[in-house]
Protein backbone atom coordinates (compact mmCIF):
# COMPACT_ATOMS: atom_id res chain seq x y z
CA UNK A 1 0.00 0.00 0.00
CA UNK A 2 1.47 3.59 -1.00
CA UNK A 3 1.83 5.53 2.12
CA UNK A 4 2.18 9.75 2.36
CA UNK A 5 4.01 11.40 4.13
CA UNK A 6 3.79 15.54 4.51
CA UNK A 7 6.31 17.68 5.69
CA UNK A 8 7.22 21.31 5.95
CA UNK A 9 9.17 22.58 2.51
CA UNK A 10 9.24 26.58 3.20
CA UNK A 11 7.19 29.50 2.83
CA UNK A 12 6.27 31.37 -0.66
CA UNK A 13 4.38 34.94 -0.03
CA UNK A 14 3.42 34.34 3.56
CA UNK A 15 1.94 30.55 2.75
CA UNK A 16 3.24 27.41 3.89
CA UNK A 17 4.67 25.24 1.50
CA UNK A 18 4.62 21.09 2.28
CA UNK A 19 6.33 18.31 0.70
CA UNK A 20 4.58 14.96 0.43
CA UNK A 21 6.52 11.93 -0.39
CA UNK A 22 4.27 8.69 -1.91
CA UNK A 23 6.11 5.24 -0.79
CA UNK A 24 4.98 2.06 -2.12
CA UNK A 25 6.05 -1.50 -1.04
CA UNK A 26 8.75 -1.94 -3.62
CA UNK A 27 10.33 1.56 -2.80
CA UNK A 28 9.72 3.30 -5.25
CA UNK A 29 9.40 6.75 -3.78
CA UNK A 30 8.00 10.04 -5.38
CA UNK A 31 8.25 13.39 -3.71
CA UNK A 32 6.14 16.33 -4.79
CA UNK A 33 5.46 20.02 -3.43
CA UNK A 34 2.27 21.99 -3.40
CA UNK A 35 4.35 24.74 -4.53
CA UNK A 36 3.81 24.51 -8.46
CA UNK A 37 2.58 20.95 -7.86
CA UNK A 38 6.57 20.11 -8.47
CA UNK A 39 8.23 17.09 -8.62
CA UNK A 40 11.14 17.39 -6.94
CA UNK A 41 12.31 13.44 -6.74
CA UNK A 42 11.38 10.00 -8.27
CA UNK A 43 13.20 7.10 -7.28
CA UNK A 44 13.02 4.52 -9.04
CA UNK A 45 14.70 0.53 -8.60
CA UNK A 46 16.30 -1.08 -11.08
CA UNK A 47 16.15 -4.68 -11.91
CA UNK A 48 18.86 -4.87 -9.12
CA UNK A 49 16.75 -3.12 -6.44
CA UNK A 50 19.36 -0.19 -6.75
CA UNK A 51 16.91 3.21 -6.81
CA UNK A 52 18.21 6.32 -8.28
CA UNK A 53 16.39 9.58 -8.53
CA UNK A 54 15.73 9.94 -12.12
CA UNK A 55 14.08 13.35 -12.72
CA UNK A 56 16.10 16.59 -12.41
CA UNK A 57 15.42 19.22 -9.53
CA UNK A 58 16.23 20.63 -6.43
CA UNK A 59 16.51 19.83 -2.68
CA UNK A 60 15.17 23.01 -0.99
CA UNK A 61 12.15 25.84 -2.21
CA UNK A 62 14.63 28.79 -2.47
CA UNK A 63 16.33 27.34 -5.62
CA UNK A 64 12.92 27.05 -7.00
CA UNK A 65 11.88 30.60 -6.45
CA UNK A 66 15.16 32.13 -7.67
CA UNK A 67 13.34 30.14 -11.12
CA UNK A 68 14.50 27.23 -13.02
CA UNK A 69 14.28 25.23 -16.36
CA UNK A 70 10.52 24.16 -14.91
CA UNK A 71 11.82 21.45 -13.57
CA UNK A 72 8.84 19.03 -12.38
CA UNK A 73 6.69 21.97 -12.42
CA UNK A 74 2.83 22.13 -14.05
CA UNK A 75 2.82 24.58 -17.42
CA UNK A 76 -0.33 25.93 -17.19
CA UNK A 77 -2.69 27.84 -18.35
CA UNK A 78 -0.66 26.90 -22.11
CA UNK A 79 2.05 24.89 -21.91
CA UNK A 80 4.53 26.11 -24.98
CA UNK A 81 4.51 29.19 -26.56
CA UNK A 82 1.49 31.59 -28.00
CA UNK A 83 2.74 33.97 -30.44
CA UNK A 84 3.42 37.61 -29.48
CA UNK A 85 0.79 36.56 -26.55
CA UNK A 86 -1.91 37.03 -28.71
CA UNK A 87 -4.92 35.00 -29.47
CA UNK A 88 -8.65 35.48 -30.47
CA UNK A 89 -12.11 34.07 -29.20
CA UNK A 90 -14.96 34.71 -31.40
CA UNK A 91 -13.40 38.00 -32.63
CA UNK A 92 -12.44 39.05 -29.21
CA UNK A 93 -8.68 39.90 -29.00
CA UNK A 94 -6.93 39.00 -25.69
CA UNK A 95 -3.61 40.01 -24.91
CA UNK A 96 -1.27 38.09 -22.97
CA UNK A 97 1.95 38.72 -20.74
CA UNK A 98 4.89 38.30 -22.96
CA UNK A 99 7.92 36.53 -20.63
CA UNK A 100 9.86 35.03 -23.11
CA UNK A 101 12.51 37.79 -24.59
CA UNK A 102 13.65 38.80 -26.83
CA UNK A 103 10.84 37.08 -29.18
CA UNK A 104 7.95 38.59 -27.03
CA UNK A 105 6.36 34.84 -26.51
CA UNK A 106 3.87 34.40 -24.03
CA UNK A 107 5.47 31.08 -22.64
CA UNK A 108 4.26 28.44 -20.24
CA UNK A 109 1.34 30.74 -18.66
CA UNK A 110 3.30 34.21 -18.47
CA UNK A 111 4.93 36.10 -15.84
CA UNK A 112 3.21 34.54 -13.43
CA UNK A 113 2.05 30.85 -14.48
CA UNK A 114 0.64 27.86 -12.44
CA UNK A 115 4.06 26.68 -11.52
CA UNK A 116 4.48 30.22 -9.16
CA UNK A 117 1.46 29.29 -6.86
CA UNK A 118 0.70 27.22 -3.93
CA UNK A 119 -1.85 25.04 -4.54
CA UNK A 120 -4.55 23.28 -2.63
CA UNK A 121 -3.43 19.76 -1.66
CA UNK A 122 -5.73 16.77 -0.67
CA UNK A 123 -4.69 13.19 -0.21
CA UNK A 124 -6.52 10.99 -2.32
CA UNK A 125 -5.34 7.40 -1.84
CA UNK A 126 -2.34 6.73 -3.38
CA UNK A 127 -2.12 9.89 -4.61
CA UNK A 128 -2.57 13.69 -4.28
CA UNK A 129 -5.46 15.97 -5.22
CA UNK A 130 -3.95 19.72 -6.10
CA UNK A 131 -6.27 22.22 -6.98
CA UNK A 132 -6.62 26.11 -7.56
CA UNK A 133 -9.00 28.74 -9.44
CA UNK A 134 -7.28 30.70 -12.20
CA UNK A 135 -9.45 33.81 -11.38
CA UNK A 136 -10.70 35.42 -14.98
CA UNK A 137 -7.82 38.10 -16.70
CA UNK A 138 -4.69 36.17 -14.93
CA UNK A 139 -1.81 36.74 -16.93
CA UNK A 140 -4.51 37.95 -19.84
CA UNK A 141 -6.72 34.59 -20.19
CA UNK A 142 -10.40 34.68 -20.09
CA UNK A 143 -12.89 33.08 -17.49
CA UNK A 144 -12.23 31.48 -13.92
CA UNK A 145 -10.63 28.12 -14.79
CA UNK A 146 -10.92 25.66 -11.87
CA UNK A 147 -8.20 23.30 -12.27
CA UNK A 148 -6.96 19.71 -10.05
CA UNK A 149 -4.27 18.18 -10.71
CA UNK A 150 -3.66 14.42 -9.06
CA UNK A 151 -0.45 13.21 -8.95
CA UNK A 152 -0.13 9.26 -7.24
CA UNK A 153 1.85 6.21 -7.39
CA UNK A 154 0.50 2.52 -7.63
CA UNK A 155 1.66 -0.55 -5.97
CA UNK A 156 2.94 -1.82 -9.42
CA UNK A 157 5.35 1.30 -9.84
CA UNK A 158 3.38 3.60 -11.99
CA UNK A 159 3.36 7.21 -11.83
CA UNK A 160 0.02 8.83 -12.22
CA UNK A 161 -0.76 12.29 -13.55
CA UNK A 162 -4.51 13.66 -14.57
CA UNK A 163 -5.60 17.03 -14.85
CA UNK A 164 -9.07 18.30 -15.12
CA UNK A 165 -10.33 22.12 -16.18
CA UNK A 166 -13.74 23.71 -15.74
CA UNK A 167 -14.57 27.57 -17.40
CA UNK A 168 -17.41 29.79 -17.04
CA UNK A 169 -15.77 31.64 -20.54
CA UNK A 170 -14.76 30.31 -23.36
CA UNK A 171 -10.97 30.17 -22.93
CA UNK A 172 -7.52 28.36 -24.21
CA UNK A 173 -5.93 25.36 -21.50
CA UNK A 174 -3.11 23.21 -22.42
CA UNK A 175 -1.22 21.57 -18.93
CA UNK A 176 1.54 19.28 -19.25
CA UNK A 177 3.90 18.06 -16.32
CA UNK A 178 7.49 19.85 -17.37
CA UNK A 179 9.63 17.48 -15.61
CA UNK A 180 13.37 16.47 -17.24
CA UNK A 181 14.45 12.57 -16.74
CA UNK A 182 17.62 10.94 -16.77
CA UNK A 183 16.70 7.24 -16.10
CA UNK A 184 20.16 6.50 -15.02
CA UNK A 185 19.69 9.34 -12.41
CA UNK A 186 22.21 12.28 -11.63
CA UNK A 187 25.34 10.53 -11.61
CA UNK A 188 25.46 9.45 -15.10
CA UNK A 189 25.10 11.21 -18.58
CA UNK A 190 21.99 9.87 -21.18
CA UNK A 191 24.24 9.24 -23.85
CA UNK A 192 24.26 5.69 -23.42
CA UNK A 193 20.13 5.30 -23.40
CA UNK A 194 18.12 4.86 -26.24
CA UNK A 195 15.44 7.01 -27.45
CA UNK A 196 11.71 5.48 -29.60
CA UNK A 197 9.42 7.94 -30.87
CA UNK A 198 6.38 6.36 -32.71
CA UNK A 199 5.89 9.10 -35.23
CA UNK A 200 6.15 9.73 -39.10
CA UNK A 201 6.16 13.29 -38.92
CA UNK A 202 6.94 16.17 -37.09
CA UNK A 203 5.87 20.03 -36.84
CA UNK A 204 9.11 22.26 -37.61
CA UNK A 205 9.83 25.24 -35.47
CA UNK A 206 11.23 28.85 -37.02
CA UNK A 207 14.91 28.78 -35.31
CA UNK A 208 14.75 32.29 -34.24
CA UNK A 209 10.85 32.23 -32.23
CA UNK A 210 10.90 28.32 -31.44
CA UNK A 211 7.12 28.64 -33.31
CA UNK A 212 5.66 26.26 -35.33
CA UNK A 213 5.90 26.76 -39.02
CA UNK A 214 2.71 25.13 -39.78
CA UNK A 215 4.96 22.48 -42.22
CA UNK A 216 3.84 18.88 -40.99
CA UNK A 217 7.29 17.16 -42.02
CA UNK A 218 8.10 13.83 -42.33
CA UNK A 219 10.84 12.18 -40.30
CA UNK A 220 12.46 9.69 -43.17
CA UNK A 221 16.07 10.65 -43.56
CA UNK A 222 16.32 13.54 -40.80
CA UNK A 223 17.99 13.48 -37.38
CA UNK A 224 14.26 13.65 -35.83
CA UNK A 225 14.08 9.86 -36.86
CA UNK A 226 13.53 7.89 -33.92
CA UNK A 227 11.33 5.55 -35.24
CA UNK A 228 13.91 2.91 -34.36
CA UNK A 229 15.52 2.85 -31.32
CA UNK A 230 18.40 5.49 -31.38
CA UNK A 231 21.35 5.86 -28.89
CA UNK A 232 20.83 9.70 -28.00
CA UNK A 233 24.58 10.25 -27.63
CA UNK A 234 25.16 9.40 -31.69
CA UNK A 235 21.63 11.50 -32.38
CA UNK A 236 22.98 14.29 -30.31
CA UNK A 237 25.87 14.17 -32.97
CA UNK A 238 23.45 15.10 -35.63
CA UNK A 239 21.14 17.27 -33.85
CA UNK A 240 20.09 20.47 -35.86
CA UNK A 241 20.22 23.87 -34.27
CA UNK A 242 16.93 23.91 -32.30
CA UNK A 243 17.83 19.99 -30.95
CA UNK A 244 15.04 17.84 -30.78
CA UNK A 245 12.84 20.78 -28.89
CA UNK A 246 9.61 20.53 -31.07
CA UNK A 247 5.97 18.05 -31.68
CA UNK A 248 6.14 14.58 -32.63
CA UNK A 249 3.13 13.81 -34.57
CA UNK A 250 2.35 10.43 -32.43
CA UNK A 251 0.46 7.55 -34.06
CA UNK A 252 -2.77 6.54 -32.69
CA UNK A 253 -2.28 4.43 -29.26
CA UNK A 254 1.65 4.83 -29.35
CA UNK A 255 3.74 7.14 -27.60
CA UNK A 256 7.58 7.82 -26.25
CA UNK A 257 9.71 5.08 -25.22
CA UNK A 258 13.21 5.87 -23.30
CA UNK A 259 15.34 2.16 -23.56
CA UNK A 260 18.62 1.38 -20.74
CA UNK A 261 21.53 1.04 -22.64
CA UNK A 262 21.66 -1.65 -25.69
Amino acid sequence: MTTIQRQHFGEHQGQAVSLFTLTNANSMRLCVTDYGCIITQLWVPDRHGQAEDIVMGFDNLATYQAGHPFFGAIAGRCANRIAGGRFSIDGQEFILATNELPTGQHLHGGRRGFDKYVWQAQEDGDGIIFSRTSVDGEEGYPGNLQVSHRIGLTEDNVMTLSFEAQTDKPTLVNLVNHSHYNLRGHQHLIHDQQLKIEADFITPVDEATMLPTGEIRRVAGTAFDFRNARRLGDAMLHRPAQDFDMNYVLKPGEGLYILPPA
